[in-house]
């Protein structure tokens, strides 16, 4: 008889289960989440914990840094949970304060709220990202609405959600883009969006990754703006927990 999953699991995994059960995150959504399978959580993750996170950070920092958004932990609230503790080196390439700020411009509609277009405010990010983009130019916006969110697709954009958009990248079909309908809103007065950007020889359409909502045509006449490409997302779990 094949032991329950509690019984072979490490330390540091059942702090990270009880952590994903403390936010209401399911073991599937996380696998989802990271950009891995949906099974890796439970048959992978979970029993070798420790090695799992110790290769990560070594060998995959993005993942690893994703992983830690989805728990809403640093570095220090991980070794303290799970007990797991992490080469100089690693530490040393995930300083807090390696940040730079950029400007902050509100919300961007997935159902809801409109893009700005003028700076609010301004917000750190981290600078791995910003050094990449940097010359495309960089601002952020806070998600409003569901349309991107999509439990069985990696890397989809919950509400609340801060993204990182390149203004000057040009976007490849596929790509989440950030764009202004002028003629569109509830009074007409513009609506600017989130959306999976495809476009076409005399039209383009902007489709949702939640598949309940209806895509976006926009036909050949219709004045639009393309406001930027989104090159980053970052989300807190305790928004998550809260749909």
């Amino acid at each position: 008889m094949t032991a329950p999953i509690l019984d072979v699991m490490s330390d540091a995994g059942q702090a990270i289960k009880a952590r994903l059960d403390e936010l209401g995150i399911r073991q599937t959504q996380f696998a989802s989440r990271v950009g891995k399978s949906s099974s890796w959580t439970s048959a992978q993750f979970l029993p070798n914990a420790e090695s799992t996170l110790l290769h990560l950070a070594s060998k995959e920092p993005n993942t690893f840094q994703r992983i830690l958004d989805i728990l809403g932990w640093d570095l220090e609230d991980l070794e303290k949970e799970t007990g797991v503790q992490l080469p100089s080196y690693v530490l040393k390439s995930y300083d807090p304060d390696d940040t730079e700020e950029i400007p902050f411009w509100g919300n961007v509609s997935a159902g809801n709220g409109k893009s700005h277009s003028a700076q609010l405010g301004v917000i750190r990010w981290e600078r791995d990202a910003v050094k990449r983009y940097r010359r495309y130019g960089l601002y952020c916006l806070e998600v409003d609405g569901t349309s991107m969110l999509a439990e069985d697709i990696p890397y989809s954009i919950p509400p609340k959600a801060k993204v990182l958009v390149a203004r000057n990248l040009e976007p490849q079909p596929g790509d989440v883009v950030v764009i202004w309908l002028s003629e569109r809103g509830r009074d007409g007065d513009g609506l600017g969006v989130i959306k999976l950007w495809n476009p076409g020889s005399n039209h383009a359409v902007l489709r949702s990754w939640n598949r309940q909502v209806l895509p976006i045509v926009i036909g050949g006449d219709e004045p639009f703006e393309l406001q930027g490409t989104v090159v980053d997302v970052r989300y807190s779990p305790r928004d998550l927990k809260k749909l």
